[in-house]
């Protein structure tokens, strides 16, 4: 019985070495049945090559260049194909969102997979005539590289010689303004949560992105399909290097603005982050009562100043304690005297807030319920998106165009 063993193995590591001997080798390399089909496919065509030479068939010179033929047709079958770049062509207008002072926001759907977003689309004359350039990179660069739950972000931007867009996600709820006329205020624990997320928004603005905001208001906060809240429109954004930094330009909704922004433009002085604690301030005093504190009946900017630099809200029945002293302290008239977002989030306003669990999105937003019902009928049948033919072209606006199909799986739906 070992006998046989024996010539079995024997028999079956000559049959190896002889399948191995069979295999033809160049140059001492490895066997060919241990390559890739395209290794082998272009060792052999060399083997061919060499077999000829040596027979005299081909000179030194055709031998050559037909290795170099091989070499490069091998390449050109492992070459992925060039994706061809994103325009707004490859995307169908659905219906209008909303119109803001340089461009107008739509609802577009990816011809590719229908899946839907919000594209901004912004005139390249209205940034060329204003200087606004870095203002742009600035927006497109908060949108891209924020990675908060409460902040939208970016999916594409591209341009032509006309316009900037940028595609953002969707938030089928709509601007929370829109719930505070419906609802005309909110109730002090619906404002806590409304209140309590955007300030998570802003902290992570101050002091992960060196952003100040500079345009609160709720019409620039937008409802997610959970309920849940996005900050959105960062075109008046200001990056700071340092939390000490100061700026001088006159940014933001009448009613909103800080009293040392406007005086930063009489005394040139400048103002810092903390212009959005006073924002946040108004904002809460907004959705509580349903107006701002500091406003005019026909939105006259030269009223609306005086009241802001006068600092007397009125506050209503309303206002919880707690709120009317929050409020107050973000309204203070030295910004310097105003709380950071670590001390406000400690106030006993706040008390029944649990951040951590408010972050991951752990409560159950109230504002949910309020969603109505999303009606087909609403939304228009989809149409090209067009731009108007004249004779304005601009430069390319260096970085601000990003394409993650470009960079990854072509195979994958973005």
């Amino acid at each position: 019985m070992g006998q046989i063993c024996s010539k079995i193995c024997n028999t079956t590591e000559s049959a190896k070495d002889s399948q191995y001997e069979q295999t033809p080798k160049i140059n001492n390399a490895i066997p060919i049945n241990n390559l890739t089909h395209g290794e082998n496919t272009q060792l052999l065509n060399s083997t061919k090559l060499e077999q000829k030479q040596q027979n005299g068939q081909l000179p030194q010179q055709s031998v050559q260049q037909l290795q170099l033929s091989i070499k490069t047709e091998d390449q050109k079958t492992v070459e992925a194909p060039k994706k061809k770049d994103l325009t707004y062509k490859d995307f169908d207008r659905l219906q209008n969102l909303g119109s803001g002072a340089y461009g107008d926001v739509i609802l577009v759907k990816k011809k590719t997979n229908n899946k839907q977003f919000a594209m901004k689309i912004i005139k390249k004359s209205k940034i060329v005539s204003r200087n606004l350039n870095p203002q742009m990179i600035i927006e497109k660069n908060v949108l891209l590289e924020n990675k908060h739950p409460f902040l939208v972000r970016l999916k594409y931007s591209f341009q032509t010689e006309k316009k900037l867009y940028l595609v953002m996600e969707y938030c089928p709820g709509g601007e929370l303004y829109t719930y505070l006329v419906n609802n005309k205020k909110f109730s002090i624990e619906v404002s806590r949560f409304i209140a309590a997320e955007v300030l998570l928004g802003l902290e992570y603005l101050h002091k992960s992105m060196k952003i100040i905001y500079r345009d609160l208001k709720p019409e620039n906060i937008l409802i997610s399909e959970d309920g849940h809240l996005k900050i959105a429109d960062f075109g008046l954004a200001k990056q700071f290097k340092r939390e000490d930094e100061l700026t001088t330009t006159l940014r933001g909704t009448p009613e909103y603005i800080a009293p040392e922004v406007i005086l930063a433009e009489q005394t040139g002085k400048g103002y810092g982050l903390q212009c959005d604690i006073w924002a946040f301030g108004i904002f809460l005093f907004e959705i509580i009562s349903g107006n701002p504190p500091f406003t005019d009946k026909n939105r006259n900017w030269a009223g609306i100043k005086q009241k802001i630099l006068q600092n007397k809200p009125q506050f209503t029945a309303d206002f919880t304690e707690e709120s009317q002293d929050l409020i107050c302290k973000c309204l203070k008239d030295n910004p310097l005297e105003r709380p950071n977002w670590d001390e406000i989030k400690v106030h006993p306003f706040f008390s029944k807030i649990d951040w951590e669990v408010l972050l991951s999105k752990g409560i159950e937003s109230p504002l949910k319920k309020l969603i109505p019902k999303r009606q087909g009928n609403l939304i228009q049948r989809p149409r090209p998106i067009f731009e108007t033919q004249t004779n304005d072209k601009y430069e390319q606006l260096n970085g601000f165009t990003y394409d993650p199909q470009s960079h990854c799986n072509p195979n994958k739906e973005y």
